[in-house]
């Protein structure tokens, strides 16, 4: 994830990157090579990201963003490609954030996770976040995800469980949290 800032520490779009499994990527890249080239364009796979982008918008992308302990709505993606890296497809899309997020003084905490945790979305690790533009007083930093206490115990049910969007649901218990601080 890459986070757009500016000289006075706020952020102005997050620039989200989605490599998605093989197992995936083969099912739905099935008979996408329209010019039968044996390779995916950009624009052949540029249908598969669009509906993605319209499909995430009641689930926020799947993204929660907060300033302190507010939630922030972030906007539309006005820019989202799809690629192939190797055997994976990729999406990125950037999601701007309302100007002055976050106020001053207040960290940005960022999670990426679908409440059902049908789809499980980790930060890469080689490199979770760049800042991009950020003043030299910023910083980051990630924070496990919470997790389940050990006295509680699943039960299929559990998973069975219909999320809503904009709720944590299944997944916000495993959600990382990429926390930015400025100051």
């Amino acid at each position: 994830m890459a986070v757009d800032m500016t000289e006075d520490g706020t952020v102005t779009a997050l620039k989200v990157t989605w490599r998605l499994d093989e197992l995936y990527t083969q099912t739905v890249i099935a008979g996408m090579d329209q010019n039968a080239d044996g390779t995916y364009d950009p624009s052949e796979l540029h249908p598969l990201v669009e509906e993605a982008v319209q499909n995430l918008e009641e689930w926020s992308y799947f993204t929660d963003v907060r300033s302190g302990t507010t939630r922030v709505t972030a906007g539309t993606p006005e820019t989202y490609r799809a690629y192939m890296d190797a055997d994976r497809l990729v999406y990125e899309f950037t999601l701007s954030l309302p100007d002055g997020t976050p106020p001053a003084g207040e960290d940005l905490r960022v999670r990426l996770f679908d409440p059902s945790y049908y789809i499980s979305i980790a930060l890469e690790k080689a490199r979770p976040v760049t800042l991009d533009q950020a003043p030299d007083a910023c910083a980051y930093r990630i924070e496990p995800a919470p997790g389940f206490k050990e006295s509680l115990l699943l039960s299929e049910s559990a998973f069975m469980q219909e999320a809503e969007p904009n709720t944590e649901g299944m997944g916000g218990t495993f959600a990382e949290t990429v926390v930015i601080t400025c100051g």
